[in-house]
């Protein structure tokens, strides 16, 4: 992405010297406004290194000049390894804008630093700087302020989804990537054979384009004893002498959507693969999906009945959007159909995948993109109508262009491409582990427990999870802490909560879960109303419940979002000195304890250190360490629940097996 708003026009009136008239002269026998004049036009360009040592020669003679600092950073900030050096560029010129002087950097200065902050993840940062230039933007330089307002935009969403953090790693496929563009992989059933495109060298068009790389072909690749042999063009019936790109595999491996752009334009194609294991040459699709505008990307559903694609064609949400067609008796294609609001932004959508699942992956420029291309997902909901998209979340997503993201068919990984910081070309294409250190997803559930009775609580409450057959998962009395309890259940069935006093059932509480499989990691939640249990005392309540007169609920779990408050999974302790009834089970299985060992020292910690935890323990061990530690977990993911909310705190904090109880 580059940044040049014709600001250089803003400079040239003070250097108007000829160029030609530069011919023949070393650059150290060039006058300062001859090496300026070359410096601009450099930069106009887009040769932004050479830029930037052309202006430093300037800004040795004058190091306080704001305009050249500021030029300097703009050079850097366009470059692929100066945009950490521009920071100090921007901030001293900055610095030296004088009320009044002609040697003033323009108010741009700062929208480009918060970009430097911004581009860094530094987004607190980069929003302190644009609400500082905010004030000083004129009232009819609308334009600007809006470039201000997406840039904050972008770091409020990143700041919120920030927060979720998910824990999954990233590797880059550097056998497979290069120093060019390289994107959209398909991969077969075993993983075992990618196609995928790129802009490297050997293609048909030995001519680099303006942007230094050569036309788009689509490429294929082996995997041999775990290792990616060298990738080779897929064909010449396939690629052309124009940019040719695979957007979408059949499940079988034996149908490819293909773009190709001709004509100014781009149209989808299909190839069918052959015996002798070559492709058909590309046939257009119909005019239901290719029309006079421009069709980027298609993608088979599983069944291969339905067509999901991006067009910019008229009557759309604005730029590309994704539209669906359905396949005809006579197999042709139908009309396409917008997939509405939910989907689709006044912004573009790309790269559509269809799960087996149902789940939809895509990237957007719109919704609450943290820059660029993010990676989104939607489903349906029970009536058929998609869900709001929602934001992978980071790692998936950066500041920079995401997209093309396919799980793989075990789930164990998901494929996807990214422009991100520290990759080997222009873009790389990347593999995710999914789930790394559980293969369930779980949903937190948590609400607040109060019996009428008092002191009758402990031993007396009892939760049986239920199927909604009625089938007892297991049992258990809820560990309590000033009232609250939290539980965990696997996502993607649907549960019974009973609970009852005294052996007699109170409540039956119907949970629904959402299942998102294992390649998107939302964490889902559920606060429960409070569950209030009235005296049994009270005669006519307790023939009621008897009767199995009792309050039944229903709930819906909720994915995690970046509005929404966060679950306290544990409650402070309040009343209570004792936690030795934390997740009391009924049966005798597992009988093992966690905890969560915060520091471990050989001296005393200062006990303010440990303000924000009321739980603390500590224990001396045998070699005269002090160890404190917190929490008593049945289970060691509730211990792990835990630990996400305090890790940031406790950077050396983890889970161990409660060795404690026992020694005195």
């Amino acid at each position: 992405m580059k940044y040049l708003f014709n600001i250089l026009l803003l400079f040239s009136l003070f250097y108007t010297n000829n160029a030609h008239s530069q011919r023949g002269k070393t650059v150290d026998n060039l006058s300062e406004e001859e090496i300026f004049e070359m410096a601009e036009f450099a930069m106009q360009d887009e040769k932004y290194e050479k830029a930037v040592l052309l202006y430093k020669k300037l800004l040795a003679k004058k190091p306080n000049s704001s305009k050249l600092n500021f030029l300097v950073g703009f050079g850097y900030l366009n470059t692929d390894y100066g945009k950490d050096q521009s920071i100090e560029y921007f901030q001293k010129s900055i610095k030296n804008i004088k009320t009044g002087s002609s040697d003033n950097a323009p108010l741009e200065v700062y929208y480009y630093l918060a970009y430097a902050y911004y581009y860094q993840n530094r987004f607190a940062k980069a929003k302190e700087v644009l609400n500082q230039v905010m004030t000083k933007i004129p009232a009819n330089e609308n334009i600007f302020r809006n470039r201000v307002n997406n840039l904050k935009l972008k770091c409020n969403n990143a700041l919120i989804i920030k927060q979720n953090k998910l824990n999954l790693s990233i590797e880059n496929l550097l056998e497979i990537n290069t120093k060019y563009s390289d994107h959209s992989a398909l991969m077969n059933q075993d993983e075992t054979e990618i196609i995928f495109t790129s802009r490297r060298a050997g293609t048909k068009m030995r001519i680099k384009n303006i942007d230094g790389q050569y036309d788009e072909n689509i490429y294929t690749a082996l995997k041999i004893d775990s290792v990616w042999q060298t990738p080779y063009s897929l064909g010449n019936s396939i690629n052309t002498q124009q940019h040719d790109a695979a957007t979408c595999i059949s499940p079988a491996y034996n149908k490819m959507i293909i773009h190709r752009y001709e004509r100014n334009k781009g149209d989808l194609y299909v190839t069918n693969l052959k015996e002798d294991g070559s492709w058909t040459n590309a046939v257009k699709l119909g005019s239901n999906i290719n029309s006079k505008y421009k069709e980027t990307t298609g993608c088979l559903s599983p069944d291969g009945k339905k067509l999901y694609f991006t067009s910019n064609r008229r009557g759309g949400f604005g730029g590309l959007d994704i539209y669906v067609s359905e396949k005809q008796k006579d197999g042709s294609w139908g009309p396409a159909k917008n997939m509405g609001a939910k989907i689709n932004t006044s912004k573009n959508e790309e790269t559509p995948f269809l799960h087996k699942n149902g789940t939809l992956f895509f990237c957007s420029e719109g919704h609450n993109s943290i820059g660029g291309f993010d990676i989104f997902a939607s489903s349906k909901d029970e009536n058929g109508n998609w869900e709001q998209a929602e934001n992978m979340g980071i790692p998936i997503n950066s500041i920079e262009d995401d997209f093309f993201y396919i799980p793989s068919k075990n789930g164990k990984y998901a494929y996807f491409s990214s422009k991100r910081k520290g990759g080997k070309g222009k873009s790389d294409i990347y593999r995710v582990q999914l789930n790394p250190k559980s293969k369930k997803n779980y949903v937190v559930i948590s609400g607040n427990l109060y019996v009428s009775d008092k002191n009758q609580i402990r031993g007396v409450v009892k939760f049986f999870i239920e199927t909604e057959e009625g089938k007892l998962i297991k049992s258990y009395a809820p560990g309590l802490s000033n009232n609250h309890f939290t539980l965990m259940l696997e996502s993607g069935k649907n549960y019974i909560l009973r609970v009852d006093y005294q052996d007699i059932t109170t409540h039956k509480i119907n949970i629904k879960t959402v299942s998102y499989g294992s390649f998107l990691s939302f964490e889902q939640y559920l606060i429960l109303d409070d569950i209030i249990i009235k005296s049994l005392k009270d005669s006519v309540y307790k023939k009621q419940l008897v009767q199995g007169d009792y309050e039944q609920l229903e709930y819906q779990t909720k994915v995690k979002s970046p509005n929404a408050s966060k679950v306290i999974l544990f409650a402070e302790n309040n009343l209570s000195n004792s936690i030795s009834d934390k997740n009391e089970k009924l049966d005798t299985e597992n009988q093992k304890t966690f905890v969560i060992q915060l520091l471990k020292s050989t001296e005393p910690a200062n006990d303010t250190i440990f303000n924000n935890i009321e739980d603390i323990k500590v224990y001396v061990d045998k070699d005269g360490s002090f160890i404190y530690y917190t929490g008593q977990y049945i289970y060691e993911w509730e211990a792990e629940i835990r630990l996400r909310n305090i890790i940031n705190e406790f950077p050396e904090a983890k889970v161990i097996v409660n060795n404690f109880h026992d020694k005195k």
